[in-house]
């Protein structure tokens, strides 16, 4: 008969604590003086931060102001996306545009080269900027600083010294001011690092940020190049794709906390080359289809190839509104039906030809 197994796990655990285990390690070299000393190159480069240096956070806002058909004031902020509403990329381009503006216009609050921006609604400055306290300030500038909002009659900038969080490790408030300072490594995971790498990662991408003509920019950390010739590629670098598509050439960044020479800690660029399949824009989507497959494929494939592209709709003249592809549906579009406000099923083609008078 079998041991039960209770007993046999109790004669193993009765075994094993008769052992006597101790961990080795092979002794570590120092290092030899044969071979040839070669340089590497990393794709890991540490930021030397200047000393004493402190970082100020506001809480920025951009408003498009426009008369109401009730002859009531409108508000259409920049930042914020709505159902209909443009890419993000123009967005953040109004953004940064209206910010350029405010330095020419107003340099004493908004001093060029002082100012760190994430094109939404953060904003980092490494002095205090005059006359912004935790009450909102006020500034308002031309509608001709942006072409997003054509119908705007001017443009409105909110701003206010960030709201101070009660605990934020190392970046403390001071006199009242939100900051975080340049002196604040931690080795640990908490402390001041958290902020003070928000604002370094930042900082990397400003060049990027406000040179649209050379770089678009997703998020903070992968940018890529415009025109990737006039920085040395070729095109075997980034040859054509097909169906429609073309190659994109850039990097992703982030900033990260490494071990540094003397084994203290030290912020560092990591940076890692990205090449992308990206679809030609401002193009038909019909066409682009034809361009793509010469037939209609299937819808399947239709929507596995272009799903969450956002298109542009172009039947309103009078405002620009825009879709992302969820899917497409099967069958002649004339069959094509959808539920309106009142849940009621309507075909399409009856829609746009009461609404818009399209046939």
């Amino acid at each position: 008969p079998l041991p039960h197994p209770c007993t046999m796990a109790e004669r193993c655990a009765s075994q094993l604590s008769r052992l006597s285990l101790k961990p080795s390690f092979i002794e570590k070299h120092a290092p030899g003086t044969l071979g040839t000393q070669i340089k590497v190159a990393s794709n890991i480069t540490p930021i030397t931060l200047e000393k004493n240096v402190d970082y100020y956070q506001y809480e920025i806002k951009m408003f498009a102001v426009f008369e109401r058909a009730d002859g009531g004031e409108g508000l259409h902020e920049f930042s914020m996306p709505t159902r209909d509403d443009h890419t993000e990329q123009e967005r953040k381009a109004a953004c940064t545009s209206i910010l350029v503006e405010l330095t020419k216009t107003e340099p004493e609050t908004f001093p060029e080269g002082n100012l760190i921006y994430d094109r939404v609604s953060q904003l980092f400055s490494t002095r205090r900027l005059p006359r912004i306290t935790r009450q909102e300030a006020t500034f308002t500038l031309s509608s001709a600083v942006q072409t997003m909002c054509k119908d705007a009659s001017c443009v409105r900038v909110a701003i206010k010294a960030a709201e101070g969080e009660k605990e934020r490790g190392k970046a403390e408030e001071r006199e009242g001011q939100p900051h975080v300072s340049s002196n604040e490594i931690s080795t640990n995971a908490g402390g001041g690092n958290k902020s003070l790498l928000q604002v370094l990662d930042l900082i990397t991408s400003q060049n990027a940020f406000f040179n649209p003509k050379d770089f678009i920019t997703y998020g903070n950390g992968a940018i890529y190049l415009m025109n990737p010739r006039d920085y040395g590629f070729v095109e075997r670098e980034a040859p054509p794709i097909g169906k429609d598509k073309y190659t994109g050439i850039g990097l992703s960044k982030g900033v990260k906390l490494v071990q540094g020479p003397n084994n203290n800690t030290v912020p560092a660029l990591v940076l890692d080359v990205k090449k992308t399949a990206f679809h030609l824009d401002n193009f038909n989507l019909a066409k682009k289809i034809y361009a793509m497959y010469k037939y209609l494929p299937s819808v399947s494939v239709l929507t596995r190839e272009l799903q969450d592209i956002r298109c542009i709709l172009t039947h309103r003249k009078d405002k620009r509104i825009s879709i992302i592809i969820g899917g497409f549906t099967k069958g002649p579009v004339k069959e094509a039906k959808f539920r309106d406000r009142n849940g009621q099923p309507r075909l399409v083609v009856e829609y746009y030809e009461t609404k818009y008078g399209l046939k």
